[in-house]
């Protein structure tokens, strides 16, 4: 195996790991639907550390927003990866990321 194999394997790990942690957030999303949307909430960073336990506050709608874009994730700052995040905005208490997969 080469270097560049080993390279996109540990790449394309690190995407299922931020997807894995995107589904959770869906599911908590899902359970508020009673909840006035406009009121933030808390949500799992959906950085590519499974071991990740940081919380990032944004509103039910600000959510829904970033989930229109099936490539886009919601990161704590700092927690972006650069080998697969793209920041593409910068937001208080949070970053959207893209992942160009």
């Amino acid at each position: 195996m080469s270097v560049s194999d080993v390279a996109a394997l540990r790449r394309e790990k690190l995407i299922e790991n931020e997807r894995l942690l995107r589904r959770a957030n869906e599911l908590i999303d899902a359970g508020r639907e009673d909840e006035p949307r406009g009121r933030e909430e808390l949500f799992l960073c959906e950085c590519s550390n499974l071991s990740c336990s940081t919380n990032v506050e944004l509103t039910c709608a600000e959510y829904a927003e970033v989930r229109e874009f099936g490539n886009r994730y919601v990161l704590a700052p700092g927690h972006e990866t650069a080998s697969v995040d793209r920041v593409v905005e910068r937001c208080e208490g949070y970053l959207i990321v893209a992942k160009d997969v």
